[in-house]
């Protein structure tokens, strides 16, 4: 039984919150910062939100108080110089009040799991709580708060390892596990975080820099665990990406939290740090990339840098935040791509101070004037034996260049940039040519509703064709019930989009214009590290084309032929026979697709043109569901066969936007829909597919944009369906609402 299931009523979530950081310019611990840093989450307290009169949250991230547990071991018969050896470890952990009875062998299991991993417990003790000070709703959730230390083989990676297998295999959360900083953390307000934690008000509790958080939660029940900071950062703000990047760290082998977007950004971070070898200004770079439009005013090797980070990893957490991380003598202040959340930069006369609020230190405290972070500006700081070092984004750049080239194979950074970074020209429109083009055929009626065509595709595919414009105005789609409908209905018809209601501030229409991009990516992406990859294309539309090369390059993409000469791919049928049956067929297409990938395809084709042909068509959206979980399967490196591929949807089932959106949504990386493609043709000719396209492309940016997402390859499985069959709505992996076993 895990922490997970000790708390099943917690959902996932997002949060927005006040953040701030405290360094001491010295770069020696004293407990001034820790002081300071109380100080201003209670200042903060406006931002913290209030449940029946009591605060949702408060914490503090600092240093490992080595003095304070010098007297713990000297207490307990150790030697307490041990508190100053770099592999000595502290663990903070929660254990629920029902599981009192199992705390020793909560301890035995500690011992026994870190064995193997060479990590030693020396001391085990129960921390010092007050819990007078808690209101009602406090102390009903109020958990065990458990303390350990000891001796780490070779510094947080082992530890890290050892909390995964503690929180998998008993109802514990793990608070803080290092050799480098500790995490005290209350379910309350800013006020009472002290007085609960009695240790942090000990003059020997130091530390030379401290995180605070004052939580607000916006979508998520107040808990103890989901209350920050968390081992590595502070965060406020959301990600409106979050059902790509924990899709991310699935395929990656980095186990979620089952918490918030908070906690499990901070899982990736701290996989990205132990499983791949990276550094935090490195990681930070990987999962928060700057934005093309950026990247485009770089120079030629920050260009090849950032562009090579977005193919290992990509904009998966995108949304309006800010940030304080620190990890060992590194820490990064970071701001949204889009300037949602603020994040002010100054110092006093003693410390240097990165904070959601300027106002939580006086006017006369400062020694410059505060300095609001740029949109996606990143603020690089290290603690050195001749004090804390500050450095702007340029220097933090070139940090992360020199730090990834290092681990890179000669001219493994160097990337073809006039294809990722290149502008569509002007779509091919028509003209001369185009009065005198012959017109294929339209394909035959009985084609058409094989696909699930109705006279409701076909008006919509008129309004494309003939003014390049998405018609629809409202949000999300708004097609009738599938459940209710006695034909037979495309499974995309079930599923209904999420719209977010949010209260971002407004932003100018050019910078927000500057951050939208429908591109994707079509290959084999390396790992994190550069490891195991092969040749990537970015598209700068997720629509391959079957014909006319001249007007798929002037939109940014392919042709299927032009796929089919650049990568290795497999083609797999969606179909099955009556013979065997939709089950079994399932199963065989999931078979072929594991076989593929083992065998090195870098695109896998889902193509429907022929399933027809000798059997029945799948449903192309449960094929593609069908197919991304059967690649779930790992390989020894612990990362999932998915990751070493990309998926094209070849099908004549895609009519419109929703259903783009749709398989795009489910994981495809582009969509070739080869009966739209000869629809339009047959409509309006060469002009009517290139507004086609023009109005697909203006409908991606508009859904995405309603959910807070304005870069294509961020959007997930934000939608539900309704009215599914529950054994059918299981293969999707998104929520069924309404679903009968009939």
């Amino acid at each position: 039984m895990s922490w997970k299931d000790a708390y099943p009523e917690i959902p996932l979530g997002q949060d927005a919150c006040g953040i701030i950081a405290i360094v001491e310019k010295t770069g020696k611990p004293t407990h001034r910062v820790v002081r300071r840093t109380l100080e201003s989450l209670y200042r903060m307290a406006h931002r913290a939100g209030a449940i029946r009169g009591e605060g949702d949250g408060t914490g503090i991230h600092t240093d490992i108080p080595r003095e304070l547990w010098a007297g713990f071991l000297e207490a307990k018969g150790l030697d307490p110089a041990l508190a100053q050896n770099p592999r000595f470890f502290v663990g903070h952990f929660f254990l629920p009040k029902a599981e009192e009875d199992r705390v020793e062998a909560f301890f035995a299991l500690l011992e026994e799991e870190g064995r193997p991993l060479g990590v030693r417990p020396l001391l085990f003790r129960r921390g010092e709580v007050v819990s007078q000070v808690l209101g009602p709703v406090g102390r009903r959730t109020e958990p065990l708060f458990l303390q350990v230390a000891g001796l780490s083989p070779d510094g947080d990676g082992p530890l890290w390892e050892l909390g995964l297998k503690l929180e998998g295999s008993f109802p514990v959360h793990v608070v803080s596990l290092s050799t480098r900083s500790v995490v005290y953390k209350v379910r309350g307000s800013a006020e009472i975080l002290a007085r609960y934690y009695p240790e942090l008000s000990r003059p020997e509790f130091k530390s030379a820099i401290a995180l605070g958080h004052n939580r607000y939660s916006t979508n998520t029940l107040s808990t103890f665990e989901q209350v920050q900071p968390f081992g590595l950062l502070g965060h406020n703000g959301e990600i409106n990406t979050i059902e790509r990047l924990r899709r991310e760290m699935d395929l990656l082998g980095i186990p979620r939290t089952g918490g918030s977007d908070s906690q499990d950004l901070n899982r990736l971070l701290e996989g990205l740090i132990h499983r791949y070898g990276l550094s935090l200004p490195e990681a930070l770079d990987l999962v928060f990339p700057p934005v093309i439009g950026e990247i485009k005013g770089l120079p030629e090797a920050l260009q090849d840098l950032y562009v090579a980070l977005r193919q290992r990893f990509g904009p998966l957490a995108q949304g309006p935040a800010a940030l304080v991380s620190r990890y060992g003598d590194e820490a990064v202040f970071a701001t949204d791509a889009m300037g949602l959340r603020p994040l002010w930069q100054f110092e006093t006369p003693y410390e240097y101070v990165f904070s959601s609020e300027r106002g939580v230190f006086t006017a006369e405290e400062f020694v410059a004037e505060p300095k609001p972070l740029a949109p996606g500006e990143k603020v690089y700081l290290r603690l050195t034996e001749e004090g804390a070092r500050v450095y702007p984004m340029d220097r933090h750049q070139r940090l992360v260049l020199e730090r990834v080239t290092a681990k890179t194979p000669v001219g493994g950074l160097r990337v073809h940039l006039q294809g990722p970074l290149r502008e569509a020209p002007p779509p091919v429109a028509g003209g001369s040519e185009a009065q005198v083009e012959e017109r294929p055929a339209p394909p035959p009626l009985g084609v058409e509703r094989a696909y699930g065509w109705d006279r409701w595709d076909q008006a919509y595919l008129e309004a494309l064709a003939k003014t390049g414009n998405e018609p629809i105005g409202s949000l999300g789609y708004d097609g009738p019930l599938a459940a209710l409908n006695p034909e037979k209905p495309n499974l995309s018809e079930f599923f209904k989009e999420t719209v977010a209601v949010v209260t971002n501030p407004a932003i100018d229409r050019e910078r927000e214009i500057e951050h939208f991009s429908t591109r994707t990516l079509l290959g084999r992406r390396p790992l994190p590290d550069g490891r195991g990859g092969g040749r990537v294309e970015e598209l700068l539309l997720p629509i391959v084309l079957e014909r006319d090369p001249a007007l798929a390059m002037a939109f940014g993409t392919l042709t299927l032929g032009e796929v089919k000469a650049r990568f290795q791919t497999a083609t797999l049928i969606p179909r099955f026979t009556v013979e065997e049956g939709l089950l079994a067929g399932l199963k065989r297409l999931g078979e072929e697709a594991v076989r593929a990938v083992e065998e090195g395809a870098e695109v896998l084709i889902l193509s429907d043109r022929e399933a027809f042909q000798g059997g029945v068509w799948i449903d192309i959206g449960l094929a593609l569901a069908w197919v991304n979980r059967a690649l779930l399967k790992r390989t020894p490196d612990g990362v999932a066969l998915r990751r070493k591929t990309s998926l094209l949807v070849h099908s004549g089932g895609v009519r419109n936007l929703h259903d783009l959106v749709f398989l795009l949504g489910l994981g495809a990386e582009a969509i070739a829909p080869w009966l739209l493609e000869e629809k339009a043709l047959a409509l309006e000719g060469r002009r009517g597919l290139a507004n086609t396209l023009e109005a697909l492309k203006k409908g991606l940016e508009k859904v995405i944009s309603t959910m807070g997402i304005h870069e294509l390859r961020g959007y997930g499985r934000i939608f539900s369906s309704l009215g599914l069959k529950p054994e059918l709505a299981e293969v999707f992996g998104t929520r069924n609402f309404l679903g009968s076993e009939r």
